[in-house]
């Protein structure tokens, strides 16, 4: 079990955890499988956000994920194996790649293509230890 606190850096202000049924009710909304690391995080905290590392980072609640993926037309735009998660707070949204062992990547809100994508992590953990310990900045996305 991945110890959220140690990784998110006891920094991001978190939800109360999303239940087991809300985390299945995304997963079959959205016809994925989620990572695994990223599903325990929901059950951890069911989003959050602020500063970690130098960066602002707001994770997306499950029933955020769910809306705000069709209101930014984020899998229409960039395909079905991307699942926004989140944002800088500003102009890039933070995702799921699936069709790359869910490697964590970012992508600017305004252009949302394929050819914008930049892969930042291999996971989602390794996304937010990389932000918390400044191997990811500003410059990064």
């Amino acid at each position: 079990m991945t110890d959220w606190n140690a990784v998110t850096g006891g920094k991001l202000h978190m939800n109360a955890p999303a239940s087991a049924a809300d985390v299945s009710k995304l997963e079959a909304s959205l016809n994925v499988s989620l990572p695994s690391d990223y599903k325990e995080f929901l059950l951890w905290s069911n989003g959050g956000e602020g500063g970690l590392g130098g960066l602002y980072i707001g994770v997306w609640s499950t029933d955020e994920v769910a809306s705000l993926n069709d209101l930014y037309s984020i899998r229409k735009r960039i395909g079905d194996d991307f699942i926004g998660v989140g944002t800088d707070g500003g102009d890039y949204c933070f995702a799921m790649d699936l069709r790359n062992d869910a490697a964590f990547v970012v992508v600017p809100l305004g252009a949302l293509a394929d050819d914008e994508v930049k892969r930042l992590a291999g996971s989602f953990t390794d996304g937010l230890t990389a932000i918390r310990d400044g191997k990811i900045t500003g410059d990064d996305l």
